[in-house]
């Protein structure tokens, strides 16, 4: 016969059992890097593919919603970007990924059904590619877990690009005033297989005195050189300095993750989106 105590105690597990199994993709106080768990953000990246939510785990119950193309929603005065989600916990490591058109239960094709969310740690699913070249993808980041030094700042770039995915990009960070086609370089990011989870490039301590005076990202290929400033991502960063305290930062402007996108259709040339990023 069971006494009274170990009755509460197995009522006690089983209920906590039953919470864990139900809080994925809430947005419950539990810690994101305890076992089994992992953050999630999507990032709309193709031109074409319209305003999209996306469900995770179970199909018609999106966690993201209202996502726009990331390439034309960059807003420095809102220190945000509406085609770039925020993290989410979720149950790691494989979860069923469908794709809508927002407000509707319309589900747009994609070739991958799951994602791979790294535990303990934080994963970034970029929709690349286009409907009219029909040749959608999910491109997956195990994104870096900065642990960038109080008072020094950081970068990651990630090459996300369906369209020019065979092209080599070469990336690094200069002087904010500096027009040269990334002489700064530090990292070339070769033509891989983007869409399989692989680690951003990234640099740890960018140099202090281009970062305190003024910065900027560049990245060569595909025939062009682009350019991401600071003050692109956040409006309120008219020095473009890194780290940042000012009154629009976003945990001190101190970790800027940089995603390599399609350009709109028919333009022929990628384009750059950012977003700052806290120490993990």
């Amino acid at each position: 016969m069971k006494t009274p105590t170990k009755t509460k105690a197995a009522a006690l597990c089983a209920a906590a059992v039953a919470l864990l199994a139900g809080c994925n993709g809430s947005s419950t106080s539990f810690n994101p890097f305890s076992p089994s768990r992992g953050t999630l953000r999507i990032i709309n990246g193709s031109p074409d593919v319209g305003t999209v939510d996306v469900a995770i785990g179970v199909a018609n119950h999106p966690n993201f919603t209202a996502l726009p193309y990331a390439g034309n929603s960059q807003d420095p005065s809102s220190n945000a970007n509406a085609g770039i989600s925020q993290y989410v916990p979720f149950n790691a490591p494989q979860q069923n990924i469908y794709v809508y058109q927002a407000g509707t239960s319309n589900q747009i094709a994609f070739p991958q059904s799951s994602v791979t969310i790294t535990p303990n740690g934080r994963t970034t699913v970029v929709l690349t590619g286009s409907v009219a070249q029909h040749n959608l993808r999910f491109a997956t980041f195990s994104e870096h877990l900065f642990k960038t030094v109080q008072g020094s700042a950081s970068v990651s770039f990630h090459h996300a690009s369906r369209e020019f995915v065979t092209k080599t990009f070469t990336v690094g960070d200069q002087a904010a005033t500096s027009s040269s086609a990334c002489a700064a370089s530090f990292a070339t990011i070769p033509p891989a297989a983007i869409f399989s989870a692989s680690p951003p490039t990234f640099q740890e301590g960018l140099p202090a005195s281009v970062a305190s005076a003024g910065i900027q990202f560049c990245s060569s290929g595909a025939g062009t050189t682009l350019g991401l400033l600071p003050s692109q991502v956040d409006g309120g960063n008219a020095a473009n300095v890194m780290p940042y305290d000012g009154p629009t930062a976003v945990n001190g402007d101190q970790n800027l993750s940089i995603y390599i996108i399609d350009g709109p259709l028919g333009s022929g040339k990628p384009l750059m989106v950012g977003v700052f990023d806290p120490d993990n």
